[in-house]
């Protein structure tokens, strides 16, 4: 798994972060997560404190499993995906750090910190139906 981070020039996104899962064993592996596919609503949760930060993807819009209101998320169904890698394939979406967005009632303004990537209901995306741990740092959260 690999993070690559952008700083676009928005006043209201600080980061985009690429999530890659590369299967780079022998054998075919399952990445498993709510919608939408690949790697779901991803929330990253902070180690330190209660605060919690939505990290938006626009393919949130388009799912019919995810209810949005502006970078609001509501309801997600509780369904499960799973996407296939073969030896040598990968996956990748991008998401972005987003001051406006939340899930359900939010839970903190944007504060630097260590943070637990998790799903929206805090469980973690699965490979081959073991949790991945992942972690992002936030060293700023001011607009670049």
């Amino acid at each position: 798994m690999s993070f690559d981070v952008e700083y676009p020039d928005a006043e209201s996104v600080i980061a985009d972060v690429h999530l890659t899962v590369e299967n780079t064993g022998g054998e075919p592996v399952g990445i498993t997560a709510g919608p939408p596919a690949p790697f779901g609503v991803l929330v990253a949760e902070a180690v330190d404190t209660a605060n919690s930060i939505t990290l938006w993807n626009e393919a949130y819009e388009r799912s019919d499993g995810v209810e949005t209101d502006g970078f609001t998320i509501g309801l997600v169904t509780r369904v499960g995906f799973t996407t296939g890698l073969q030896p040598g394939e990968s996956t990748e979406s991008t998401y972005s750090l987003r001051r406006d967005a939340t899930t359900g009632d939010g839970t903190g303004a944007l504060a630097t910190g260590t943070y637990d990537l998790t799903g929206h209901d805090g469980e973690a995306f699965q490979v081959n139906g073991d949790p991945v741990d992942a972690r992002l740092h936030l060293d700023s959260v001011d607009s670049v």
